[in-house]
């Protein structure tokens, strides 16, 4: 009889613990980065830092990953901001899709053109 007391105990701890594991787990996945402060903090130095810089590639990258860091990460923004971001995002893709159709059509239109 007692062989079937420990087994009892054993098996209601292994359940508790499992429950608690499982809680933590759960809390884990659904509440918002430790991260949150050092991507805002990131964001804002790398936008102080795209204000300074002159109109270029090397500006339009670091705007796009700024952008990708706030739509990507909507629990560490409000949502006014991820909204923008996005939207950003959705028209710079469009703008060099655009770009892109407007260079292939430039290219077979003109075969002395190398592309």
């Amino acid at each position: 009889m007692s062989g079937i007391k420990v087994v009892a105990y054993a098996s209601i701890v292994a359940v508790v613990l499992l429950a608690f594991l499982g809680g933590l787990a759960v809390g884990r996945k659904s509440s918002p980065t430790s991260d949150c402060g050092s991507l805002r903090q990131g964001a804002l130095d790398s936008i102080k830092e795209s204000d300074q810089m002159d109109p270029g590639p090397e500006k339009q990258f670091q705007t796009r990953v700024v952008l990708h860091v706030i739509a990507d990460n909507p629990a560490c923004f409000d949502a006014s901001m991820v909204a923008t971001a996005r939207a950003e995002l959705d028209q710079l893709s469009s703008e060099a899709a655009k770009e892109a159709a407007r260079e292939a059509r430039a290219c077979s239109e003109d075969w002395s053109r190398v592309c």
